[in-house]
């Protein structure tokens, strides 16, 4: 059993100033933030931990299903996911586009418009895809009438089997493009959003001026590009499925 001491000494172990990043964005003084931060974290030792490259995520080669039984509810909740591109890949990009087209993009892209919109199997129904220093997961996620799972599965299926199979339509391409490129300045509207881009641009090294070619990053991604993000990551004969539901 993991106990409080085993936890303390991990934290010692692997807790430390060392590459920490630290964004301060509001209306302070750059001199009088540096005061504070160095009065705060000033007299925090490094760690000696081992900082050992994240080995690639073995992805599944079946579906592997596991349902878990909730009393008293009455909805299904799924979520079907293999591992995604580390942030720092350079086809990052490429997977966030295929999965605004996917299933953000409008009323929740493909997803939203064909499971819940066109044939009503399920309350919601989108994707995200998200990258760290290592893999991240490509998830889908859906809420739908426990008597529907099977048929919202299928539905799913069919449009991970499509976006793998075949290009998506230069117009389709150009508003997705277009939504993630106009979303931006409202991400950078709060200091805390500001902050975050800060941090996301030093923790993956993308560079102070990500932000200005940000745009253009975005609108050079073709169908085929697209293409190849989905197939690399996205199998519909392969991932991994959590159901949660009435028994």
């Amino acid at each position: 059993a993991i106990r409080r001491d085993d936890l303390a000494a991990f934290y010692e172990r692997g807790f430390g100033p060392r590459g920490m990043v630290i964004a301060v964005v509001g209306a302070v003084e750059a001199d009088r933030a540096v005061e504070q931060v160095e009065a705060a974290f000033g007299e925090w030792e490094g760690s000696t931990f081992p900082r050992q490259p994240l080995p690639p995520a073995p992805r599944p080669t079946t579906v592997r299903r596991k349902f878990v039984p909730i009393s008293g509810k009455t909805q299904t909740d799924i979520v079907l996911g293999v591992p995604g591109p580390a942030r720092t890949d350079p086809a990052f990009l490429d997977a966030l586009v295929c999965n605004t087209i996917l299933g953000v993009f409008g009323m929740m892209g493909r997803l939203g418009e064909r499971v819940r919109d066109e044939q009503g199997l399920a309350y919601y129904s989108y994707s995200r895809v998200e990258g760290g220093h290592g893999p991240g997961p490509w998830t889908v996620i859906a809420g739908v009438n426990p008597a529907n799972v099977e048929r919202a599965l299928e539905s799913i299926r069919a449009e991970i089997r499509r976006i793998c199979r075949e290009p998506v339509p230069e117009p389709e391409l150009a508003d997705s493009q277009a939504f993630l490129v106009g979303s931006l300045p409202l991400r950078l509207e709060t200091n805390e959003g500001v902050a975050r881009a800060i941090l996301e641009m030093e923790q993956y090294d993308l560079g102070l001026d990500y932000l200005q070619r940000y745009a253009d990053l975005i609108r050079e991604i073709t169908p085929e590009r697209v293409l190849a993000a989905a197939q690399r990551w996205l199998d519909p004969d392969a991932y991994v499925l959590a159901i949660a539901g009435p028994p």
